[in-house]
Parts: C-alpha cells; sequence; structure tokens
C-alpha cells in the first residue's frame, strides 16, 4: 500500500522574479545566512481538473479556500520512476497537502498521460484508497509541467524558500508546449512572521502554476 501522509497548515507566499532579480535575490539569501538544504532538481507534475475547469476558475475568481490535484515526480520527465498523488488545500496564505505514494510507474512521452491517469486510477482501487479515489475519477489530465528547483533555509529553521526556473508546460488537450522565462520563489513558514519586511524588494503577487501553464497552453485567454 502507498505511503500515506497528510501534513499540517503552514504560511506560503509568492513572488515572481526575472532571471535578473533572481541572481540578486539569492545573494541576499547567503547574506541573511541562508543555506541551500538540497540539490537543486527537477520537479515534474501532471495536474487534474473536472470537465468544468474548476481548479481553475476557483483561482481566477480569487477564491480563499480550494484544492489542487496533481501527480509528482523528481528527476527526468520521461522515465519509470516512484510517483506520488498529491491534493493541495489553500485557505488564504494557509497551505497544506494530503498525498499518497502510488510506486514506480512509467511515462515514456506526453501521449502516454491518460495512459499514466489509468495506473494512477488502477492502483487507487486495488489499495482501497477511497478518498483519492472518489477526487480523482470526477477528473481528467489537463497539463503537465517541469521545472528546476532550489531549496533555502534560514538559520534558525522557520522560514523555507524555493527558487523554481526553467518552467515548462504541456496540454494534453490543445498539444501546445509553453514555457516561461519568469522565476517563481515561495517563501514558507510555520507561524506569522513579517515576511514583506524581511524581504521588502519583494512584491507579493497572486501566482499558480497550474493557472499560468493552462492559460498559455490553451485558447482560454482571461487575464491572469
Amino acid at each position: 500500500m502507498g505511503n500515506l501522509q497528510n501534513n499540517s497548515f503552514r504560511f506560503e507566499r509568492k513572488f515572481v522574479l526575472t532571471p535578473v532579480q533572481s541572481h540578486r535575490f539569492i545573494a541576499e539569501l547567503y547574506f541573511k545566512n541562508f543555506t541551500e538544504i538540497f540539490r537543486k532538481r527537477k520537479i515534474n507534475n501532471i495536474y487534474f481538473d473536472n470537465p468544468s475547469f474548476d481548479g481553475i476558475l476557483d483561482n481566477i475568481e480569487g477564491l480563499s479556500n480550494r484544492k489542487k490535484h496533481r501527480l509528482r515526480w523528481y528527476g527526468s520527465t520521461f522515465k519509470k520512476s516512484k510517483k506520488t498523488y498529491e491534493i493541495k488545500i489553500k485557505r488564504e496564505f494557509l497551505n497544506t497537502k494530503k498525498n499518497i505514494t502510488i510506486g514506480v510507474l512509467p511515462f515514456k512521452e506526453f501521449a502516454d498521460v491518460n495512459s499514466l491517469y489509468n495506473d494512477v486510477v488502477d492502483f487507487l482501487k486495488k489499495n482501497q484508497q477511497h478518498h483519492f479515489l472518489q477526487t480523482l475519477l470526477h477528473k481528467k489530465p489537463t497539463l503537465v509541467n517541469s521545472y528546476q528547483r532550489k531549496y533555502f533555509l534560514n538559520s534558525n529553521g522557520n522560514i523555507r524558500i524555493t527558487i523554481d526556473s526553467d518552467l515548462k508546460y504541456y496540454s494534453p488537450i490543445t498539444k501546445i508546449h509553453t514555457s516561461e522565462l519568469n522565476i517563481i520563489v515561495e517563501i514558507k513558514y510555520d507561524k506569522v512572521i513579517d515576511i514583506e519586511n524581511e524581504f521588502n524588494n519583494l512584491i507579493y503577487t497572486r501566482y499558480s502554476k497550474y493557472v499560468k501553464g493552462y492559460i498559455s497552453s490553451s485558447v482560454f485567454k482571461p487575464h491572469y
């Protein structure tokens, strides 16, 4: 049976930087005694949504309580690797995840996205993971994305920062590939901290890789 995890809520803020700004920001992190705590690695996701695209619309409309469903794995996009099904839950600036390790599954090309979806459904049925299964059965793959992530932690251990670059998107619906030059910074912390004072050169933005990737690879073009 897969490894089921349920993490506690934490605060999360996102910021969008240009490549030049990101270099300055990383220099600032080292000056503030942040250290890189993990090797840089590639993250891959397949996002799932219902036929009404409620995950997209809830985000665009700014609903404070919403969920995101995705399959995640690390390293090369197209390889047989361990994959995890995640439900990310957002309440205002608070976030948590429920996830379950699916196991090692193949993904050789973008055309295999629906086959991989069926493999995940079969796993959840076989292992009687009814909660995850019921949420996934009403959804379909709507976006594949990947990016390179760096991880930083401050000296007190209460602020964790990830920096995502080389963002790439593929729509299994339109078959369109897109990419993004901007760098996405996520600051995560367990209690209320004056982040604006800690990093006064950053401007908070409401940003979702899923929404950005879906819109950029779709004929649906609302302002975001």
